[in-house]
């Protein structure tokens, strides 16, 4: 599975390369008898997903749909700018971005019972949980996800350059409303849950957290 910073290179790689008309799309069947002029269409292997993540991405609107931003989304996007992002060079270990550049936020669980409380842990791209906060609902918005990211701006003085979230339908909202912003980019997540009864409790947040241990503790996230 591709870092962030490698999946983030590599969109940008595959942009340009589209845009230079350096993509192939069709292979011609001319040496065939009767074939068509047209080509192929080529369809990329070793992009099948699960069931359950190709229902989940079916349901999530692509870009061009979403609605515009609210008052309130506006209002934390003009803000995102003030703050310098973390550098993304040199890289840390394995190639991934330096430990600031990427904060991950990441549900505890999926499930009502076993997350009642909606709660979200911030780790950053070494692992390390640098924040917690609460959702209202399981899947965050994407509000909720810039507010928290602007708090913690505020007390490290930097943001991050790599956004990731585990919640397709607010990756998506992301991408579209921070889309004209510089230096961020927006990556949706996978996270391997293990079961931890002795976890102890996370950082402090900024009030937003229960101050208990969870169960399910989330290891790094890989990018999708």
């Amino acid at each position: 599975v591709a870092s962030p910073l490698l999946t983030s290179q590599l969109m940008q790689s595959s942009r340009l390369a589209e845009a230079e008309g350096r993509i192939i799309k069709s292979l011609a069947q001319l040496e065939v008898p009767g074939g068509s002029t047209d080509g192929v269409p080529f369809v990329p292997f070793g992009t099948a997903a699960s069931s359950a993540t190709s229902a989940a991405s079916e349901q999530v609107p692509p870009a061009e749909k979403q609605e515009p931003a609210t008052e309130a989304e506006r209002a934390l996007i003009d803000n995102v700018p003030d703050f310098e992002p973390f550098d993304m060079t040199p890289p840390g270990p394995d190639g991934r971005p330096p430990p600031m550049a990427a904060w991950n936020f990441i549900r505890k669980s999926e499930s009502e019972e076993d997350n009642p409380n909606h709660d979200i842990f911030i780790i950053n791209a070494a692992g390390q949980q640098i924040d917690r906060m609460k959702s209202k609902d399981m899947d965050p918005t994407a509000g909720e996800i810039l507010r928290k990211m602007l708090v913690i701006s505020i007390k490290v003085g930097r943001r991050p350059s790599i956004l990731g979230v585990d919640c397709p339908g607010t990756v998506a909202r992301l991408q579209f409303l921070l889309q004209e912003t510089k230096d961020i980019s927006v990556v949706g997540i996978s996270v391997k849950r293990t079961r931890n009864p002795n976890a102890a409790a996370g950082a402090g947040g900024d009030g937003d957290g229960d101050g208990g241990g969870g169960a399910d503790a989330p290891a790094p996230a890989l990018a999708e």
